[in-house]
């Protein structure tokens, strides 16, 4: 077991050691850079129109959750009015469908939610395809090794941050 060991940590101090004196060869002729996603979804003048579009759907589906809710509060406002004058059947229809324009209102707000959810997790992902093809076309255009994503890099120069071209190129696909 013990001899077994020694000759896999041998094996490996081989493996590593014509990796690293093997690797200075193809290190210094490849070409490295690195794009931030994140700032190319922000700063992009194509995602921002998407976003805006998201936003005024958003906004459509806010006015009409807020037209509703209004709806409910002027049926409690009118129940509250005629708790007194009113017979107890009337009330109990009044509080009936007040229950259930509440149950309404909640089930709205959460298929709302939900749907907003969704369309904004598939615009973003459709836009991240579409910034991955740029990229892609973009290294073997100017003949890349390896293009990373900023987030994953410990630490790089800022020389190799293609993350402005990246940016002019999308907005230019997407005219």
């Amino acid at each position: 077991m013990r001899n077994m060991t020694k000759k896999r940590l041998g094996l490996i101090f081989v493996l590593l050691f014509a990796f690293l004196f093997g690797g200075f060869s193809w290190a210094d002729s490849a070409k490295i850079a690195i794009v931030d996603t994140q700032k190319v979804l922000q700063e992009s003048k194509a995602a921002k129109e998407a976003r805006t579009s998201l936003l005024a759907d958003i906004k459509k589906k806010r006015a009409l959750f807020q037209r509703k809710q209004e709806e409910a509060r002027q049926l409690q406002k009118e129940l509250s009015r005629q708790s007194k004058d009113a017979s107890p059947d009337a009330l109990q229809e009044k509080r009936e469908k007040l229950a259930q324009e509440v149950k309404s209102l909640k089930r709205l707000k959460v298929d709302m939610e939900e749907d907003l959810r969704r369309k904004n997790m598939e615009l973003t992902k459709k836009i991240l395809r579409e910034i991955r093809e740029v990229v892609k076309d973009y290294r073997k255009k100017k003949k890349y090794t390896v293009i990373l994503e900023k987030k994953t890099v410990i630490a790089a120069d800022d020389s190799i941050d293609i993350t402005e071209q990246i940016i002019k190129l999308y907005d230019k696909k997407k005219k």
